[in-house]
């Protein structure tokens, strides 16, 4: 299976960066932020931070509607 995450944005909301974009396709494919924050080396903190500031981007409550818009919006896709 692949995976990308696109760089650039449409019209509403803005491109996700690719540590945002790494921790929103976790999520979209079901792990945890204990699970990405192991894969992607980086603390739970900062899995934190990235989700906070791609929830900005896609204007999502929850990172559900988070991963919802990103992949609605192909700013992921798998």
């Amino acid at each position: 299976m692949s995976f990308y995450i696109r760089v650039m944005s449409d019209e509403k909301y803005q491109a996700l960066s690719q540590r945002q974009g790494q921790v929103i396709l976790g999520l979209a494919t079901g792990k945890s932020i204990k699970e990405i924050s192991e894969e992607l080396s980086i603390s739970r903190r900062m899995v934190d931070v990235h989700l906070s500031n791609a929830r900005k981007k896609t204007q999502a409550s929850t990172k559900e509607q988070a991963v919802a818009v990103a992949v609605k919006h192909q700013l992921i896709a798998f």
